[in-house]
């Protein structure tokens, strides 16, 4: 019976860190795009707000 519940616990530990793998991986892919495309999103967004401010003034 001691086994058992060492071998659960054993069990639930290693799903535990093996969902802590995925997590750290997905968040480490998040961070690389951010860094990737960080400059390349805000020039987008510049872009849009410049169109965006100039269609205001035609108005």
């Amino acid at each position: 019976m001691i086994l058992l519940k060492a071998f659960l616990r054993c069990e639930r530990a290693a799903t535990a860190i093996e969902y802590g793998l995925i997590v750290a991986a997905i968040a480490l892919a998040i961070v690389i795009v951010v860094f990737t495309m960080g400059d390349e999103l805000v020039a987008m967004t510049d872009d849009i707000i410049t169109y965006i401010q100039g269609r205001e003034e035609v108005t």
